[in-house]
């Protein structure tokens, strides 16, 4: 409130001044909804720490997971209720990983004025990268047995496969940041690379998996999918730089699919592994150029 409004450029100028003083103080900070790069811009954030946030958050999911059931009415003969509740705790948990997955490859923008000292561009710090992939390792490169509950599940008539997509998805989010990592670097030589991305990627998705000889659907299609990105991004003309690692990473799941089939004790892991081989022998034929998924 101004009492001596009146003059629309000294009014302007004014309030200009206020915000611009205002914006200093980081509880009163205000970013458009359109920088979409930032990490900060999003949904539920209304703390410092997103990252943390969200763990607790997971915490509160498995909480509510573990009295599903319980918290229930009983009046609910066709789990009409118990099927939306559910669905509502697996969203929230999409939403989770999706707020960390912006911090990998994120970029802070402060849309500063000439006159304010704030930052233009600067990449996430590698510090919260690295929070942000133990996050996304634990919670989306792993299994989540307290959030796929198999009763629940047939109650409910939510099917892997529903989840499964979920998950590819978001996999495939993380696997395109080599673009947004590749510019960060230009700006910042301590960040994630492409590379270390996609080397990370391999080794949680197929180097730590399946040591007891077995995969679950989960991991099957957590390696199917990753596999079925790399090929088609390797694939764009556009992604020279970025290709050549992605065809070693693919030469090493190769490599490792055809050692994990010797041996293999389960019928349908050794199929899984047979698969993959069959499918890179043939992309590296070029007889893949037609197949839009991995059978």
């Amino acid at each position: 409130y101004f009492p001596e409004a009146g003059n629309w450029k000294r009014d302007n100028e004014k309030l200009r001044a206020w915000v611009d003083e205002r914006r200093q103080d980081p509880k009163l900070f205000y970013i458009e909804e359109t920088t979409y790069s930032d990490p900060r811009v999003q949904s539920e954030d209304s703390g410092d720490d997103v990252i943390k946030a969200n763990r607790l958050g997971m915490n509160n999911l498995k909480y509510i997971m573990a009295h599903l059931e319980e918290w229930t009415d009983g009046n609910d003969p066709d789990y009409y209720v118990l099927r939306k509740r559910y669905l509502s705790v697996l969203s929230q948990y999409q939403n989770y990983i999706e707020h960390v997955l912006r911090y990998v490859g994120g970029r802070y923008s402060d849309n500063p004025t000439r006159e304010e000292e704030l930052r233009l561009n600067q990449p996430v710090s590698r510090e919260k990268e690295e929070e942000a992939w133990a996050f996304l390792e634990e919670y989306l490169c792993k299994e989540q047995d307290w959030l796929f509950v198999a009763d629940v599940m047939e109650k409910t008539g939510v099917t892997p496969e529903f989840y499964e997509q979920e998950a590819l998805g978001k996999l495939t989010k993380l696997l395109l940041k080599y673009s947004a990592l590749h510019k960060n670097r230009q700006l910042s030589e301590v960040g994630f690379t492409a590379d270390e991305l996609l080397n990370r990627l391999y080794s949680t998705i197929f180097e730590a998996k399946g040591q007891g000889g077995k995969l679950s659907w989960y991991d099957q299609a957590l390696q199917s999918g990753l596999l079925q990105n790399l090929v088609i991004n390797a694939e764009n003309p556009y992604n020279l730089s970025n290709g050549v690692v992605m065809q070693q990473v693919i030469s090493k799941i190769k490599q490792h699919a055809r050692a994990a089939t010797e041996g293999c004790s389960d019928a349908l892991t050794a199929s899984h592994y047979k698969t993959l081989y069959n499918f890179i022998t043939l992309w590296e034929k070029g007889g893949n150029k037609a197949l839009i998924e991995l059978n």
